[in-house]
């Protein structure tokens, strides 16, 4: 039997599995004794080790700006790379850098004899 999960199921019930991993290191303070103590401590060595029902809306957001602008700049890195070994992503990719260049050309020349 195969469940389709909605998109939003889908995250939801992958919140709550990392949730449920952040909770392991997290019990560790309430079964060992006097242990709640260093959760200050814990905290500021491990930002991310508190559940996400804990986390505020500026925090959440932060996250998410940081995590923006890491995967834009992976990805710009990737593709100036990509680019300079001269291998095409995809097909598609390829037809449009194609066009770009094609039309580039057309501009130019245009340009030259106007």
């Amino acid at each position: 039997m195969h469940i389709k999960w909605i998109g939003s199921d889908r995250e939801q019930l992958q919140r709550t599995v990392q949730d449920l991993g952040r909770l392991v290191p997290f019990s560790v303070f309430v079964i060992v004794p006097f242990a709640e103590l260093l959760l200050p401590v814990a905290l500021k060595l491990f930002p991310n080790m508190l559940p996400s029902t804990y986390e505020g809306q500026a925090a959440k957001d932060a996250k998410a700006k940081t995590l923006r602008s890491t995967r834009k700049e992976v990805s710009t890195l990737l593709r100036q790379t990509l680019k300079e070994t001269g291998l095409p992503v995809s097909a598609e990719n390829a037809q449009r850098e194609e066009f770009a260049e094609f039309f580039r050309k057309v501009s130019r020349d245009a340009l030259e004899n106007y």
